[in-house]
């Protein structure tokens, strides 16, 4: 593939036929991108000469996580050893543009590596972790968190491994999960006094939930403060939650709230409009039969219960 025309043709012939499972249809959207990248540096290379050092481009977002939808758009990131900030800006925003071409949209936050926030030496990217961390504002813990669900799709994992090493310890040091727990376990109810599941009562999406916002990112959110308590470096939801201590989560529950998880993103690929990123969030429920309704409630319950456990356990500190 040649030009990132032909691979978002690549994309849209046989994204469909990859839609049997999360994990078969991530591994497809990690084909694609890396396609992206590699042709990113050979264009990059042919403008600017060879890699002045080693470097990893990393996914962030719901990529980082292995957990994308039909729909993505961009959340990706360079780290290099050497200090040419320069020559990977300009690989930066050779990826950027090339995922925009292939069917990824620029993402509306600028986390691209045409950023000079997610496209730094290892150094450099350590010391703005630790001021993010000193400043602990809303947006620089909003950041920080952000970043942690990074993941080496292409290059050196050691680069990636080291930064989020010292993330963690400082972390730590700080005192910060407290802090990191208001940034993130904000939800809205899922369902009322009754047990009935809380809809859209207006707009284009009425009668439907967004399975995302009341069960996806409340586990996200909490598997997340759980693996940096356990410094735990995975990054998807699953392999966190296996990873946390059985001092903290007993293996019944972390195999309860893995299986939950895992059936939610079966049940959104399953039953979600997929017409759209945004659509493919909503899940009308009155298209359910009863027994997935059932099942559905069943799934915000635990996300719910996951909620309130971190919401407990961090937030007496």
């Amino acid at each position: 593939m040649d030009t990132y025309s032909n691979i978002n043709e690549q994309r849209v012939n046989n994204i469909t036929n990859n839609m049997h499972s999360n994990l078969s249809l991530n591994a497809f959207h990690d084909q694609i991108i890396t396609a992206v990248v590699q042709l990113a540096i050979k264009k990059t290379i042919q403008k600017r000469g060879p890699l002045p050092s080693s470097f990893c481009f990393f996914l962030m977002g719901s990529g980082g996580r292995a957990e994308q939808g039909v729909w993505s758009d961009q959340d990706h990131g360079l780290l290099f050893s050497s200090e040419d900030s320069e020559y990977f800006l300009t690989l930066g925003d050779e990826i950027s543009d090339g995922m925009a071409i292939a069917g990824y949209p620029y993402c509306e936050g600028q986390v691209m590596a045409r950023n000079k926030r997610w496209c730094q030496s290892t150094n450099h990217f350590k010391q703005q972790i630790t001021n993010w961390l000193e400043e602990a504002s809303w947006e620089s813990l909003r950041h920080f968190l952000t970043f942690l669900d990074a993941r080496v799709l292409i290059g050196d994992q050691n680069l990636l491994t080291d930064v989020k090493q010292h993330a963690y310890t400082k972390v730590i040091e700080f005192q910060l999960l407290p802090r990191l727990l208001e940034n993130t376990l904000h939800t809205k109810r899922n369902t009322n006094l009754l047990g009935q599941i809380i809809v859209e009562s207006k707009g284009p999406h009425t009668g439907a939930i967004n399975v995302k916002e009341a069960a996806l990112l409340p586990m996200i959110n909490a598997a997340r403060l759980l693996a940096v308590e356990s410094n735990c470096l995975a990054t998807s939801t699953l392999t966190r939650l296996q990873g946390v201590q059985e001092t903290i989560l007993s293996p019944k529950k972390q195999f309860e709230y893995m299986q939950t998880f895992e059936s939610l993103l079966a049940f959104r690929l399953l039953h979600a409009d997929h017409s759209s990123y945004e659509n493919s969030h909503y899940i009308h429920i009155s298209q359910l039969p009863q027994h997935e309704v059932l099942r559905l409630k069943k799934f915000l319950k635990s996300a719910h219960q996951l909620h309130l456990f971190v919401k407990k356990r961090l937030g007496n500190r």
